[in-house]
């Protein structure tokens, strides 16, 4: 079994050029979270802030209390609607950036299943082209609905852009590698034995009934010959001591020409 799983792991991560492509690409959506893909300003009296959107800055935003402020005056009565706005924007970055991660440990996990890991990461990935382009909309609609606001602005960025590319590569090699499956070989008998392995472990097969060896192979048939040899050379030596420790043999003789021959 361990012989199995080791082959699909194999296949998985460097079975064929597909696949090792598709190992690169994986980092592409994590690394493009560090593009910004736009920034959000918060101007009041007695607080002000600017947060760019790329990983860094939101998870500092996150730190020191901004993204916090910005959900508590969502529900305030104090430009409301804006800061309920400016929350969707950081709530689909957050989305964008756990799809991306998803993205990444559905890759790393790729062992567990290579023919269907494949086709549940394009799907995840699909799904992080959505939300970036949803995001991108989110962003142009709050930059219109706050424009000449004093209170809170916000801009667009090119990250989006790069990062819906991301997630396009990601599901284009996963996809590839769906109708393109990578061929498994096996050492000969693996695979034998490990449907065996399964007959046991379900009952349908006794172990205590299975053949010897129980599957047949050039290193058992090697085996078989060796041993094989082993009892000729052991028989032969058998006979030569037998021979060595019984009684002289006869002396037999003949009338040829009056000689007698021993």
């Amino acid at each position: 079994r361990m012989h199995v799983k080791l082959r699909h792991m194999k296949v998985a991560f460097i079975g064929s050029k597909l696949a090792i492509i598709r190992l690169i690409t994986v980092i592409f959506p994590i690394v493009a979270l560090l593009l910004s893909a736009g920034s959000v300003s918060v101007s009041l009296p007695f607080y002000s802030s600017t947060t760019d959107l790329t990983a860094l800055g939101v998870y500092n935003a996150y730190n020191n209390g901004v993204v916090a402020y910005i959900f508590k005056m969502a529900s305030s009565n104090l430009a409301a609607d804006q800061f309920a706005a400016v929350r969707n924007i950081f709530v689909f970055y957050a989305s964008v950036a756990v799809v991306a991660v998803l993205v990444f440990l559905l890759t790393i996990l790729c062992f567990i299943s290579y023919k269907n890991m494949p086709k549940i990461t394009a799907c995840v990935a699909i799904a992080g082209i959505v939300l970036s382009v949803v995001m991108g909309f989110v962003i142009n609609s709050v930059c219109a609905s706050v424009d000449g606001s004093t209170i809170v602005s916000a801009k667009g960025g090119y990250g989006l852009f790069v990062e819906a590319g991301a997630f396009a590569l990601v599901a284009l090699f996963n996809i590839l590698l769906v109708v393109f499956k990578p061929k498994v070989e096996y050492e000969e008998g693996d695979w034998e034995r490990y449907q065996i392995l399964l007959k046991v472990k379900s009952g349908e097969v006794d172990f205590d009934s299975l053949p010897q060896p129980i599957v047949e192979t050039t290193e058992t048939r090697e085996i078989e010959e060796e041993i094989a040899k082993g009892l000729k050379h052991f028989e032969d030596a058998e006979g030569r001591k037998e021979i060595e420790e019984g009684e002289e043999p006869e002396t037999v003789t003949s009338e040829q020409g009056g000689d007698s021959v021993e």
